[in-house]
C-alpha cells in the first residue's frame, strides 16, 4: 500500500507524462508546418503572406522569416520619402498616411536620416540623383509608357544626367557589384534590352498606369552592369538602387565572414512576382542566402534594403478576410486601422539582440497598393 507521499509523486509523475504527451506532438506539428518549401497564404488577389524558421543564427538559435509576395499585375508600387513628406514616420503612419497594404525599406540611409545610400526617385522626386557604384541593383516600378507619360519628362531621366554616377556613393562592396559604369558605357538600346531582362508574364493587361508591356513590366529588379543599363530606369516612375543580394546561383555576393543580423531584402521570382523578405533574427549573409535557396522561391533577382533593427516589413489586413486567422502572424506587433489591422515585423540588432521598434521612425519605405 502506497503512502500518502508515495501516491502524491504518482501522480504528480503522471501528470508530467500527460503533458509530455501533448506538448511535444503539437510541437512538433509546428516545426513540420516551418520545414521546406514555404506556404504562401493568400490574403487578397496578388498578395500572399508566408513564415519559416531556420537554424544556423548565433547558438544555432531559430530565425524567424517572413515573406509578402507581390502580383505587380494587381497591386503597384511607390515611394515614400521624408524628403517629399517632409519628415520620417513610422510603418503603421505610413500605412495609414498613404492608405498602403504593404511595405519594407526602401533602402539603408545616409546620417542626415532623410537621403538613399543610392539613387532614388518617386516620380518628379528626387531623393539622391548620385548613383552608388558599389550598389549593383535597381528596383524600378511603374513604366512611363504604360502611364501615357513622355520617356525622360521626369526629373529622374538617367541618361539625360539627373543620375549622375559618382565615386562618392555608398561605403563597402560586395563580390559582383563595386565596378563603376559610366552613363554612357553600357551599349545597346534600351528597350529591346529591357524585353529581353524583364519579358511581359503572361496575362498582363496593358493601357492602365504601370501595366506592363512587353518591353517595361510593372515592376522588376534590374543589375546595374546589364546591357541597355541605365537607360532602362529612364522609362519608370519608381527606381530605387541597393546592393545585389545573391547572384542567379543563389550564392551570396557579401564578404564572407561579417557580422550576423536580422536583413531585409527585395526580390524578383521567375514568375515576376516581388517578394519583400524580412529575417527577424541575427544571421550571416551567407546562412541568409542559403535559407532563401532552401526556400525554392525560384528567386532571379534578390537586393538588399536594410539590416538590424532598422529593418522592417508591415502589412495592412482588412477585417473582412476571414484569411487572416490562418496566417499567424508569428512575431508581428499589431495596430489598429480603419476597418482592419496594421502588423509590422521589425529587425533585431546585432549587438543586443534586442527586437526592433515597430513605432521607430524610417525616412524611405518602398510600398504596396491596390491597382486601380
Amino acid at each position: 500500500m502506497l503512502s500518502a507521499t508515495g501516491l502524491l509523486r504518482r501522480r504528480v509523475l503522471s501528470c508530467l507524462a500527460l503533458s509530455i504527451f501533448l506538448v511535444f506532438p503539437l510541437a512538433g506539428r509546428q516545426a513540420r508546418a516551418y520545414a521546406g518549401t514555404p506556404v504562401f497564404i493568400p490574403l487578397e488577389p496578388g498578395l500572399e503572406l508566408a513564415q519559416a524558421v531556420v537554424r544556423g543564427g548565433p547558438d544555432d538559435r531559430e530565425a524567424l522569416f517572413t515573406m509578402l509576395r507581390i502580383d505587380p499585375l494587381l497591386h503597384t508600387f511607390t515611394l515614400c520619402m521624408a524628403s517629399e513628406e517632409g519628415r520620417a514616420r513610422s510603418l503603421p503612419d505610413w500605412s495609414a498616411q498613404r492608405d498602403l497594404r504593404a511595405g519594407i525599406n526602401a533602402s539603408m540611409y545616409l546620417p542626415d536620416g532623410i537621403t538613399s545610400t543610392g539613387y532614388m526617385r518617386n516620380g518628379e522626386s528626387v531623393n539622391n540623383e548620385n548613383a552608388g557604384p558599389r550598389l549593383g541593383a535597381f528596383f524600378a516600378a511603374g513604366p512611363h509608357r504604360r502611364a501615357g507619360i513622355a520617356p525622360g519628362k521626369a526629373t529622374g531621366n538617367v541618361t539625360g544626367g539627373a543620375m549622375r554616377n559618382t565615386a562618392g556613393g555608398a561605403t563597402g562592396d560586395t563580390k559582383g557589384d563595386a565596378a563603376v559604369h559610366a552613363p554612357g558605357d553600357a551599349a545597346g538600346n534600351a528597350t529591346s534590352e529591357a524585353a529581353r531582362l524583364c519579358p511581359e508574364r503572361p496575362g498582363g493587361v496593358c493601357g492602365q498606369r504601370g501595366a506592363p508591356s512587353a518591353a517595361f513590366p510593372a515592376a522588376c529588379i534590374l543589375e546595374r552592369d546589364a546591357p541597355g543599363m541605365p537607360g532602362i530606369l529612364e522609362e519608370y516612375a519608381v527606381v530605387v538602387q541597393n546592393f545585389r543580394f545573391m547572384d542567379k546561383e543563389g550564392n551570396a555576393l557579401w564578404p564572407e565572414g561579417g557580422r550576423a543580423a536580422g536583413m531585409a531584402v527585395v526580390a524578383e521570382d521567375e514568375a515576376g512576382r516581388i517578394l519583400f523578405i524580412l529575417c527577424r533574427d541575427a544571421l550571416t549573409a551567407e546562412r541568409f542566402a542559403a535559407a532563401l535557396k532552401d526556400f525554392s522561391l525560384a528567386l532571379r533577382t534578390v537586393m538588399y534594403v536594410e539590416g538590424g533593427a532598422q529593418a522592417g516589413i508591415f502589412l495592412r489586413v482588412d477585417n473582412a478576410r476571414e484569411s487572416v486567422s490562418a496566417a499567424g502572424f508569428a512575431g508581428a506587433s499589431s495596430f489598429p486601422a480603419p476597418d482592419g489591422m496594421v502588423y509590422v515585423w521589425k529587425g533585431r540588432s546585432s549587438l543586443l539582440n534586442a527586437d526592433g521598434d515597430p513605432r521607430g521612425a524610417l525616412p524611405n519605405v518602398l510600398a504596396v497598393q491596390r491597382r486601380r
